[in-house]
């Protein structure tokens, strides 16, 4: 039997929304390692002000299960999907784990920004544009987004902010 597959790897599972911490306390009842990053973050109401711990990537648990083994997530009802790109569960190195672990230990401020790097493929979710895909061409305050007639061998580009674009897997 090849050990690889027996071998645990931290993988990400992607939740219900607001899903996260329940979906981690059922994981642990399993008897299955996971980690589910949090911040504090100050929200205020009309009120009062508090400080609240919230998930650093929302919807998102990382958990650590053998390629074997990761069927058995999916009896917790809150559990959507493994987060895959080209239909292969998405591996999160040891270090990776440990360096979000580090930085969230400081108890510094941090703040989700977008992910978009130049010439990664996207698609507009929401507004005028809603449905248009293009290529990100710079990333600064703005996204600029190329976009591409391929028939005509022609493109023009425009400033679109980074929350209303997702990216387009393959």
């Amino acid at each position: 039997m090849n050990l690889y597959l027996n071998s645990p790897k931290w993988h990400v599972v992607y939740t219900r929304p607001k899903c996260e911490r329940k979906v981690a306390s059922s994981v642990s009842e399993m008897g299955i390692e996971s980690y589910l990053p949090l911040h504090k973050v100050t929200r205020q109401w009309s009120d009062r002000v508090k400080q609240v711990e919230v998930s650093l990537f929302p919807s998102y648990l990382f958990v650590k299960v053998t390629d074997v083994s990761r069927a058995s997530l999916f009896s917790i009802k809150d559990i959507v999907k493994f987060i895959s790109i080209e239909r292969k569960p998405v591996i999160v190195r040891d270090k990776e784990i440990e360096t979000i672990k580090k930085v969230l230990d400081k108890d510094v401020e941090v703040q989700n920004d977008e992910y978009f790097q130049k010439g990664m493929k996207v698609k507009i979710i929401q507004g005028q544009f809603e449905g248009l895909e293009g290529v990100v061409v710079q990333r600064n305050s703005d996204t600029r987004l190329l976009i591409r007639i391929d028939c005509l061998m022609k493109a023009f580009s425009f400033n679109i902010p980074a929350n209303i674009v997702d990216p387009v897997l393959v």
